[in-house]
Formats: structure tokens, sequence, C-alpha cells
């Protein structure tokens, strides 16, 4: 039987060689967020597939 901690390590090591493999395909720009309600003051592109985040810059005060 496995522990849960033994369960998180293989799902990181197996996100990890997904996002390796990848072909990344993206959304459009989109606000990150900490928490729910928090923005981090940045937007990302993050791959449909494997979800690792590809770019990120700051976001404008003007940006919508």
């Amino acid at each position: 039987m496995r522990t849960v901690e033994q369960l998180r390590d293989k799902l990181k090591s197996d996100i990890k060689r997904l996002q390796a493999k990848c072909k990344h395909r993206y959304y459009e720009w989109m606000e990150e967020f900490w928490a729910p309600g928090h923005s981090s003051g940045m937007e990302v592109k993050v791959c449909l597939r494997c979800e690792k985040k590809l770019e990120s810059k700051t976001r404008g005060v003007y940006d919508k």
C-alpha cells in the first residue's frame, strides 16, 4: 500500500514527464490568480494539454 506522499511524488513525476514531451497548445492571455479573487498582477499562457505555464507578463493597468 502506498502513502499519500508517495502518490503525490509519482503524480509530480508523471506531470513533469508529460510537460517535457508535450507539443504545447495554449489559451490566449489570461489573468493569473494566487487565490480566488486575488490577482497576481500577471497574465499567463497555459498549455491546454499539460497545464504548463508557457509565458507570463505583467498585466498593464489599462489592459482588459
